[in-house]
């Protein structure tokens, strides 16, 4: 795998850039579905960066969750929901800034998929959430509760396809195309020393909780320790060869240290660049060219 030398000598972003209010950006949601016991499901959401030919230029991953799995999917496809909407989703994809929500749906992962293809009422908002369409054809017979739901799920299965995704990884880090979150002491360092470069007033770093910031203290801090838990999951992360030689998989070396940020992020990463190669791209012609 990349050491973690290298790791730390990659785009790291001080400051979440999380602009939920700019309409030019998108966003990619991605899932690793866990399975019961002590294992835990994580849901990262990239935004995707342009280049001026509207090419990929890099991902940047600005929130990483990580929640329990209880078997109940429920409640997991309506903490997707609300993040779908939180970051400019719609259930009209001409105007939604999510382009997809990408699950592993390797065995467990179906009940997810299923699940968010249910309507779903969030109580404490007293919001109806909708129900999610699939984007590409699929094993998956079941229909969408609501009809014209958004075709915006992507059932990922990741079997037959992990050598892609982990070369796709590497080649992304390697590129210095992805964008995460420092440390949080490097974060809180960060903010104080541009609000003192203000000059408005002295602050100090035990000042930080007490600021009012566009994103409360709480998160950026969890933000920070899931990258910190990424890389955590990276150490104990090797990259084996296959018995044919011709595909490369992930093994851990410990068992008791989970990797699901580690997925859900590749499969960020994965599906990304697959969206973006296979935009269609609008070509003008000319009338009265023969």
């Amino acid at each position: 795998m990349i050491s973690l030398k290298k790791l730390y000598k990659f785009d790291l972003v001080k400051i979440a850039e999380i602009n939920k209010k700019n309409p030019n950006t998108e966003y990619v949601i991605a899932v690793d579905v866990a399975g019961t016991g002590e294992n835990t499901t994580s849901i990262v959401i990239g935004r995707i960066l342009k280049k001026e030919n509207n090419t990929l230029d890099k991902v940047q991953v600005v929130s990483c969750n990580t929640i329990p799995t209880s078997g109940d999917f429920s409640d997991d496809a309506i903490f997707i929901k609300k993040l779908f909407y939180a970051y400019g989703g719609s259930l009209d994809l001409t105007k939604s800034r999510v382009k997809a929500i990408v699950v592993d749906a390797n065995a467990i992962g179906q009940g997810l998929v299923q699940e968010l293809m249910e309507n779903h009422f969030d109580a404490e908002t007293n919001t109806n959430l909708g129900s999610f369409d699939l984007m590409f054809e699929s094993k998956i017979t079941k229909k969408p509760e609501n009809k014209n739901s958004p075709k915006i799920l992507w059932d990922l299965i990741v079997s037959g396809k992990q050598n892609d995704i982990i070369v796709n990884f590497i080649n992304m880090f390697k590129g210095h195309h992805v964008l995460m979150a420092a440390t949080y002491d490097a974060v809180k360092k960060d903010i104080i020393d541009d609000l003192n470069k203000q000059g408005k007033k002295h602050y100090e770093l035990q000042d930080f909780y007490g600021l009012n910031l566009a994103v409360s203290a709480d998160d950026i801090e969890y933000q920070c320790n899931q990258v910190t838990g990424f890389i955590n999951e990276m150490s104990n992360l090797k990259t084996v060869v296959s018995e044919d030689n011709k595909s490369l998989k992930v093994k851990q070396i410990k068992r008791t240290i989970n990797k699901d940020k580690f997925s859900a992020i590749s499969y960020l990463l994965y599906s990304a660049k697959m969206l973006m190669d296979n935009e269609e791209v609008e070509e003008v012609y000319d009338v009265n060219d023969s």
